[in-house]
C-alpha cells in the first residue's frame, strides 16, 4: 500500500465525538485503546488487593482459594479489552493486539487461539457485532448501563478465533470503522451481516 492509508481512513471516518475507545490516527498506523471507568478500576483494585492479602496473611485455605479464583477470573476478563492496545499498521500490513498485563498474550494465543499479530492476508473480514451487557462488571459497563447494548468491532481471521478490537457505545461508530477497514484492508465494499449476541453471567 502507498500513501497515508490511516490518514485517508481518518478523513472518511470524520470527527470523533467520543472518548471511549480512544482512536489515534498516525502515519499509516491506527491505534485503538479501550478505557476502564473509574468505578471499575476501584472494583478491580479491591479484587486484586484482596486476593494478594489473603495469600500473604495465610487465612483460611478455602477462602484463599475462592479469592484467588475470583481475582484471576476478573483479571483475565478485564485483560481481554480494558488493558488492550490495538495497532493497525499499514506499513507492515498487520494488526497487532497487545495487552499490558503479563502473560495475557501468551494465554490468549495458546488457550484461546488468538495470536497477538494477524497479517492482513490472514484476515477474513471485519464485523460489527451487537453485544448486550446483562451485568455491570466489564469494560465499558457501569451500574447505570445494566442491560445496555454495545457494538463490538470484531476481526475474523481464516485460522483463528474472532478477536474483539474495540467496544463502542453507538453502533454507527463501530460500523463505520468496520466498513472502512474492510475497504482499505480487504478491498471489499460489502459488509458482513450484523451478528446479535447477548452476554449473560452464565457465559
Amino acid at each position: 500500500m502507498t500513501g497515508n492509508i490511516a490518514g485517508e481512513i481518518e478523513k472518511k471516518y470524520g470527527s470523533i465525538l467520543f472518548k471511549d475507545p480512544s482512536i489515534e490516527f498516525g502515519y499509516n498506523i491506527i491505534i485503538i485503546k479501550n478505557r476502564l471507568p473509574i468505578i471499575e478500576k476501584i472494583f478491580f483494585f479491591i479484587i486484586s488487593a484482596g486476593a494478594m492479602s489473603v495469600i500473604v496473611l495465610k487465612l483460611l485455605l478455602p477462602l484463599s482459594l475462592i479469592y484467588i479464583v475470583i481475582g484471576v477470573t476478573t483479571l483475565l476478563y478485564y485483560s481481554s479489552s480494558a488493558f488492550q492496545r490495538v495497532e493497525i499498521n499499514f506499513l507492515r500490513n498487520e494488526v497487532v493486539v497487545q495487552n499490558k498485563l503479563p502473560y495475557v498474550d501468551k494465554i490468549r494465543k495458546k488457550l484461546l487461539n488468538k495470536p497477538p499479530v494477524i497479517p492482513f492476508h490472514e484476515i477474513a473480514n471485519f464485523e460489527n457485532v451487537q453485544h448486550k451487557h446483562n451485568y455491570f462488571i466489564g469494560p465499558n459497563s457501569s451500574f447505570g448501563s445494566l442491560g445496555e447494548r454495545r457494538s463490538l468491532l470484531v476481526l475474523n481471521s481464516f485460522d483463528h478465533s474472532p478477536i474483539t478490537l474495540a467496544e463502542f457505545r453507538f453502533e454507527r461508530d463501530s460500523r463505520r470503522l468496520a466498513e472502512l477497514l474492510q475497504v482499505y484492508i480487504k478491498g471489499r465494499t460489502k459488509m458482513s451481516n450484523i451478528v446479535f449476541k447477548s452476554a449473560t453471567k452464565d457465559e
